[in-house]
């Protein structure tokens, strides 16, 4: 190849330098040879016609002829020549004065006389100019010729030099787009020795790309496996030994050489392999994906745990239980289900509000955790339910001095807001193999078992046993019924009157609700009102008992007895924030006087307070009453009492039980009176069964009263015979009461 472009730079170098000097050499002495040879012929005219005018003198012309000579045509270009006429026998005749440097180029036309030759016309012109003109077109095509051969001879070179710029280009580029990708890259030779770092590598790896250089790539990249923390083998190796793409380990963690911190590390490692296949090293792209594992595992949290306590909740539980049983099932061992409810938990959120009762559940979700063993889990199923694994149980006592131990963290004191609470827990004990083998069936059988706990007192706990299953199923029978009780009609109101002590009249009437079960006869109200209140089915039933109470209420009125009605009202139904307006609207449906009906709230009421003060005094400002019941079981205090419209304050009936053998009680009920008073208000005992406690009332200043005494509670049919009847006799606080 160098030998080819060489003759060819030499054969083109040639024909450039030697070619146009030759042309214009060749083209100007043709051209100048035919214009001496033209301007010959034209004089040579011109003489022979002076020859032929004077045809025996005109060699004597000498004169003449040398002056026609030396014409030119008018704007000719003066050239050195020289012209002459010479005789036949050589005899120069005439001369131009001009001069004309060797060599010449000559041209000549004969002369006539009569047509007879008689000599001839030279131009002799010189060769000089055209010789010099040549020369410097000889010298620019040399130069023309040199410098082409010189671009022939370099075009290798220069194209070498484009391509190595292209390269440089091509580098430079490669290299800019490496630093500003977020991706880290790390590229190697065969030997797995590290080439290049970019700049998200030196950062991730704590490696600068010169300290890096040449050092065996498992040294400056050094990946962990999450789990294990154990060394995983670099996707670099693998990449090179299979000469092929490699996924990196989800899993796997890049610990920074400088400070040890840590990064989630993802992407692949892949071959760098020439145009022809062959293989040059490594390339591994990887990137920082330590915020999305966090996200990740903040979700996966989320999802397994529970937002309030923190501790996992049903789906966690449920998957730690199947690991847990699975290992049992291997190993031959025991282990245990606990299923926890706290007692009475309604009763505090009731009394306390809803941000003491969560504050309690995440501070007994504490005590849980510190009762039971490190391999142990403690989970929240939700509301006041806990559930706890015991694996590895050798036998039944090992659950029990477990569960004894959650019992007793649980019944410790606790302080919250300023307020000490005790509450208690039942517990429900189910073993594997022994009572089941399926996560289902052990949670079932631990619920089972923990409803007889608390069919037992409460406050302990109880293991699964066989027959445990009736007893549920029936629980669950009589909640269905009562869900259904109020479409069937199986509600039913009875009222209790009230006395005022200083008139002895009958002031008012309580509605209590009754529920008529169609096997069990009419029912306690504490066997189901909580039920009610627990499902929210107190909402519903709560609407029903208003206006069956108000309807009674326009009776007796109709009859002659403006009596007062009284409607408890639960928590739940003052959730409603337009409870008000239903109540509004329900009493105007019934024309019957505001002033007539009594709404009894209970102190959990006051103490929620969430927005239940202006709902009262929304009632109030419509002229209803407003009772506070069982006043002194519950937790009210007397800013409550002053900042609440309440009309009437109610003596619970476990300080009437005792006023004629206990003193400590009669003072709680002088003070309550006392303190009713003093707030303006009316004090009504409720439970009073016999002639003494009314007496004592009396004494102290009570107000109004009932109970057994005045009379039991009765059906609305029999209301209006009863009044009628005390209308009658007059009945008298010392006399019996007449049913």
């Amino acid at each position: 190849m160098p030998l080819r472009l060489s003759t060819l730079a030499l054969l083109v170098s040639v024909l450039i330098g030697v070619l146009p000097p030759l042309a214009l050499f060749a083209l100007q002495y043709r051209y100048q040879s035919g214009e001496i040879a033209a301007a010959a012929h034209i004089n040579a005219r011109l003489a022979t016609e002076m020859i032929n005018r004077n045809p025996e003198l005109w060699q004597f012309e000498q004169l003449r002829l040398e002056d026609l000579l030396g014409n030119r045509p008018a704007g000719a270009h003066r050239v050195n020549e020289i012209r002459e006429i010479v005789a036949l026998s050589g005899t120069m005749i005439a001369r131009s004065a001009d001069a004309a440097p060797a060599p010449l180029m000559v041209a000549s036309a004969p002369l006539f006389d009569a047509g007879r030759p008689v000599g001839a016309l030279r131009i002799a012109r010189s060769l000089r100019p055209l010789l010099v003109d040549s020369l410097f077109a000889a010298l620019a095509a040399a130069a023309l010729a040199a410098l082409l051969y010189f671009k022939i001879m370099t075009a290798p070179l220069r194209a070498l030099r484009r391509a190595f710029d292209d390269l440089d280009d091509e580098r430079e580029r490669a290299l800019i787009t490496l630093r500003s990708i977020g991706d880290a890259v790390v590229t190697t030779d065969t030997q797995r020795r590290v080439q290049y770092l970019n700049p998200i590598a030196e950062l991730l790896t704590g490696w600068t790309n010169e300290n890096a250089r040449g050092k065996p790539i498992e040294a400056v990249l050094r990946i962990v496996q999450e789990g294990s923390r154990q060394p995983t083998i670099n996707p670099v190796v693998e990449c090179l030994l299979n000469n092929a793409i490699v996924e990196m380990d989800r899993q796997s963690v890049l610990i920074r050489h400088t400070d040890q911190c840590e990064f989630h590390i993802e992407n692949s490692a892949a071959p760098i392999r020439r145009a022809t296949g062959e293989v040059l090293g490594a390339v591994l792209v990887f990137h920082d994906v330590s915020e999305r594992k966090q996200a990740q595992n903040q979700l996966h949290h989320i999802a397994h745990h529970d937002a309030l306590t923190g501790l996992p909740n049903r789906t966690l539980f449920r998957q730690k239980l199947e690991a847990e049983l699975y290992g049992a099932r291997a190993q031959r061992t025991k282990l245990a289900v606990l299923f926890l409810d706290l007692d009475r938990f309604k009763r505090i959120n009731d009394t306390l509000g809803h941000h003491i009762g969560d504050r309690l559940l995440v501070m007994v979700g504490n005590r849980l955790r510190k009762a039971v063993r490190a391999s142990d889990t403690i989970a929240r199923m939700g509301g006041d339910e806990f559930t706890a694994i015991l694996g590895a149980i050798g036998a039944p006592d090992d659950a029990y001095r477990i569960a004894d131990t959650i019992l007793a963290a649980i019944a410790r004191p606790f302080t919250i807001g300023g307020h000490e609470i005790c509450v208690t827990t039942s517990v429900g004990i189910a073993f594997y193999p022994d009572d089941g083998a399926g996560i289902d069936v052990l949670l079932q059988h631990a619920d089972v078992a923990m409803y007889q706990a608390k069919d037992s007192g409460r406050n302990g706990y109880r293991r699964y046993a066989a027959g445990d299953d009736d007893a549920i199923l029936e629980r669950l029978q009589f909640e269905n019924a009562l869900r259904n009780a109020l479409g069937r009609g199986e509600f039913f109101l009875e009222y209790q009157p009230k006395l005022d002590l200083a008139t002895r009249r009958v002031t008012g009437m309580e509605a209590l609700l009754r529920w008529q079960h169609d096997t069990r006869g009419v029912v306690a109200p504490d066997n189901f009102i909580p039920l009610l209140e627990e499902s929210g089915q107190i909402v519903e039933v709560g609407e029903w008992v208003l206006r069956t109470a108000l309807a009674q209420a326009l009776q007796w009125a109709e009859h002659g007895f403006a009596i007062s009605i009284a409607v408890n009202f639960s928590p739940r139904q003052f959730e409603s924030p337009d409870i008000a307006a239903q109540v509004a609207t329900i009493l105007s449906g019934t024309a019957l006087p505001a002033a007539l009906l009594e709404i009894e709230v209970t102190e959990s009421l006051l103490m929620q307070n969430d927005g239940h003060e202006a709902t009262l005094r929304h009632l109030k400002s419509a002229g209803i009453g407003i009772a506070l019941d069982d006043f002194g079981t519950g937790y009210s205090s007397l800013s409550y009492l002053r900042s609440f419209p309440v009309d009437v304050l109610k003596i619970d009936k476990s300080f009437v039980d005792e006023l004629a053998c206990d003193a400590r009680s009669l003072r709680i009920a002088r003070t309550i009176v006392d303190l009713g008073h003093a707030l303006e208000m009316r004090v009504v005992a409720e439970g009073v069964e016999t002639a003494e406690q009314c007496g004592l009332l009396a004494e102290i200043g009570c107000d109004v009263i009932q109970g057994y005494w005045l009379s039991r509670p009765m059906r609305g049919e029999t209301t209006l015979a009863w009044l009628h009847a005390r209308q009658r006799a007059a009945l008298q606080c010392d006399a019996p009461a007449s049913v």
